[in-house]
């Protein structure tokens, strides 16, 4: 079996364990400890292994393809449609804070996963307040929603005088359905459709 150098580091983000093998373009894995990381980067590595046996493609070839470059031995060519697998769809997360709306956030924000969109006032007599200040009522921030429609809005960056956020969702998802009110330390775990 061939030896990969491996980079094991904490990630504060991700709170865990990540192990990356540069040789090896995009292979990864987490773990809880470093000892659990490097197991699990070595079943990632074996997956790989066996995947470029099976297609009789040499794995030091694969961060290459990987990179769209072609790669040849011998007589042999080697595209990156080989390794890559058909294409999908990404994720998409959209974040926007101290601004009035724009016609670009929607446009930036189109089809997104998750738009992290800033609502200061839920409030509808605040508006002159907002436009002072250069921030965005809940409703501008929906409408915007509505133009993009992602799968998801969340309303974040609340002014201090605005202590209950959830009293002025149900105008907010009059709007925009798909709203919620966020909250600190709130998470989600996006992942890709399965087609």
């Amino acid at each position: 079996m061939y030896k990969y150098k491996m980079e094991i580091y904490w990630s504060e983000a991700d709170e865990c364990f990540i192990a990356e093998v540069p040789e090896l373009s995009g292979c990864m894995a987490d773990g809880e400890t470093p000892g659990q990381t490097l197991h699990n980067v070595e079943i990632i590595i074996g997956e790989w292994q066996e995947k470029a046996k099976e297609l009789g493609i040499p794995l030091t070839f694969w961060s290459h393809l990987q990179k769209g470059e072609t790669m040849t031995d011998g007589d042999k060519v080697y595209t990156p449609d080989m390794v890559m697998g058909e294409k999908r769809k990404g994720i998409k997360v959209t974040y926007v804070t101290d601004t009035r709306p724009l016609p670009i956030i929607a446009e930036q924000a189109k089809d997104a996963d998750l738009f992290i969109c800033e609502g200061m006032y839920g409030e509808p007599d605040k508006l002159a307040k907002a436009k002072e200040y250069k921030h965005m009522t809940f409703s501008e921030a929906a409408s915007l929603a509505k133009e993009a429609q992602p799968k998801e809005m969340w309303l974040t960056h609340y002014s201090p005088s605005l202590i209950r956020p959830d009293d002025y969702m149900d105008k907010v998802r009059e709007i925009f359905p798909r709203a919620k009110a966020a909250r600190d330390g709130w998470t989600a775990e996006l992942g890709f459709d399965e087609e």
